[in-house]
């Protein structure tokens, strides 16, 4: 079933985006329902049903169908046609037990009017509420290193007065619900407006706002290439030359800003509790036994980000820096985070008492807490780095699709690593298997990352030792 209508019904059903995630009912008549999302429920007397097409719930009457919904198991129903007043008494008592408590009633008949669910009662809402003075949106869909590095344009609007919506995935709500410098969110789930709508409905979004900023492709499509495009393919002198500029240079451009190079992880108080304790139990591992009278010596707690998204955000030499660490550096611990397809990387340092094996274990924003408050973070080109990218510790970041131009040009305190041996380097190229990247085939990563050798990853690390001793030293006396 697919939906062809236009213009004021456009407006209407692009106005709701935000209120319909989830389990969807739609009770109306006809072929053509709002959003692939929604389960349209239609009558069986309803005439307009073409002949080939079928309704996603067949029904006698809507009260009937929604009857077969379990209580508080719908996110949202939107009611756009064909409910009679005979029975619309009997459609909004079960719509009210069928939602969650939260859940939306969208009726679309002529203009939009919306209920909550609170209690047992239903609450009128706006759909929109405008903000007071003038007001910018922020769109921005991506993981986490493109979320972060869009929100380098939020201080300069922020200080130029603007109320800031930021418009995002369900994960970039999570990343930023922290963030002081983001008055609302706008959120919709992955894919729920169809790709080929996108413009349209960002259309309709814009008028409710004085400045509309899009990011999105900012970066990927623009200064990384996308695989099925004809640039990706380009000569790789060609693409170095169309690509080599800074992420957030061309970010403030496209937001019609100054440039202001900056951006950050906002965690809670909580979160930043928890990654306190975390390092603090650290200290009192590394002080067994102290009494009074003794030194207290402060650890040196390194957290390193195994691995990105991409086949080529993987550093094979991981184990030989490690080890040397925990041979060297008698008061350094390293703690791993990832995803769970990391724990593979861990094999081995499970029995170590000062390596701390933490992938697929803490939530993302506890990870990014505790890079806060670690002395050294290292990593590939990882939404880990970037958010810690203009905090005060020493990185070392492996680089690989990406040059310092690209992405490390104004971080601070950064070791950018890289090769000049892969002469695919820097590829500006994204990469979701190994068709277009060089891969070194024995240890299955890319040969970018291979050929980045530990010795020169070493000097990085024990010079971040060396300066964080120092400072020891130096309040000590």
């Amino acid at each position: 079933m697919t939906y062809k209508e236009g213009g004021a019904v456009d407006e209407a059903r692009y106005q709701i985006v935000q209120h319909t995630r989830g389990c969807v009912v739609e009770l109306a008549r006809g072929p053509g329902k709002w959003f692939p999302h929604f389960i349209a429920m239609r009558e069986r007397s309803d005439k307009t049903m073409l002949p080939n097409v079928s309704a996603d719930y067949w029904c006698d009457t809507f009260a009937a169908g929604l009857k077969d919904y379990q209580d508080g198991s719908l996110d949202a129903v939107v009611v756009r046609d064909g409910v009679s007043g005979d029975q619309s008494d009997s459609v909004m008592a079960e719509a009210r037990r069928a939602l969650k408590q939260g859940g939306r009633l969208i009726i679309a008949n002529d203009g939009l009017v919306m209920m909550v669910r609170e209690g047992d009662e239903f609450v009128s809402w706006p759909v929109y509420i405008p903000p007071v003075g003038k007001s910018a949106c922020v769109v921005r869909y991506g993981a986490i290193g493109d979320t972060i590095q869009a929100t380098s344009v939020l201080a300069e609007l922020k200080d130029q007065g603007y109320h800031v919506t930021w418009m995002s995935e369900p994960g970039g709500e999570l990343l930023l619900r922290h963030d002081p410098r983001i008055d609302a969110f706008m959120v919709q789930d992955k894919d729920q407006v169809p790709n080929h709508e996108l413009p349209a409905y960002w259309a309709v979004q814009a008028k409710r706002f004085d400045k509309w900023i899009n990011l999105c492709e900012s970066v990927e499509g623009t200064l990384i290439t996308l695989p099925g495009r004809a640039s990706h393919r380009f000569p790789h002198a060609l693409r170095h030359q169309l690509c080599d500029h800074n992420y957030l240079e061309i970010t403030a451009k496209i937001a019609e800003l100054p440039l202001r190079p900056e951006h950050r992880f906002y965690a809670s108080d909580e979160e930043t509790a928890r990654a306190k304790k975390f390092i603090d139990e650290i200290g009192e591992q590394v002080n067994k036994g102290f009494v009074i009278g003794q030194r207290w010596i402060r650890p040196f707690v390194i957290l390193w980000a195994l691995a990105g998204s991409s086949v080529h955000k993987t550093w094979p030499h991981m184990d030989t820096i490690v080890a040397r660490i925990m041979l060297e550096m008698p008061n350094a611990h390293v703690i791993f985070t990832g995803d769970p397809a990391c724990q593979i990387l861990e094999t081995g340092w499970e029995n170590e008492p000062r390596v701390h094996c933490t992938s697929g274990k803490l939530e993302i924003r506890d990870a990014l807490a505790l890079a806060q408050q670690c002395d050294l973070v290292i990593g590939p080109e990882t939404g880990m780095l970037n958010a810690v990218a203009f905090e005060s510790m020493p990185k070392i970041c492996f680089l690989s699709h990406s040059s310092v131009e690209n992405l490390t040009k104004h971080w601070v305190n950064t070791a950018s690593l890289f090769t000049d041996e892969t002469p695919c380097y820097p590829c500006h190229q994204l990469h979701y298997t190994f068709e277009h990247c060089m891969e070194h085939v024995q240890t299955g990563t890319a040969m970018c990352q291979f050929s980045i050798p530990p010795d020169t990853v070493w000097d990085a690390v024990l010079a971040a030792y060396r300066g964080r001793e120092t400072v020891n030293r130096i309040m000590a006396a």
